[in-house]
């Protein structure tokens, strides 16, 4: 895709420019990982998994470019973050809570 960008002769914009450049980091993501579920707080790459979040949301706005749409969906991109990928640490920690409301109220009906 970035290729056919530049074979177009349309001037790249550095918001482009940047765009691409995170859509290689997901490539490379892809590769080593066979998915695109980058994590929101991706610690070897944290602008990553903020970019990924940012482009579900667009896509939910109706804010981003059918053009970026096609790219993200010639990788396998999934629009909804599957729920299967919550970070263990996190779930763990909301469970701790829910543990701890239940102490408190005698339910779990949070």
């Amino acid at each position: 895709f970035l290729a056919e960008q530049k074979a177009s002769g349309r001037v790249m914009t550095k918001r482009d420019q940047n765009w691409w450049a995170r859509f290689g980091e997901l490539e490379d993501y892809k590769q080593e990982v066979s998915d695109c579920n980058v994590p929101r707080k991706f610690e070897a790459n944290p602008q990553l998994g903020i970019w990924v979040f940012n482009q579900r949301r667009r896509y939910q706005q109706k804010k981003l470019s059918s053009e970026r749409i096609e790219a993200l969906e010639s990788m396998g991109f999934e629009w909804t973050r599957p729920l299967g990928k919550l970070d263990d640490e996190q779930w763990w920690k909301r469970l701790g809570e829910l543990k701890e409301y239940k102490q408190m109220r005698s339910d779990c009906n949070v």
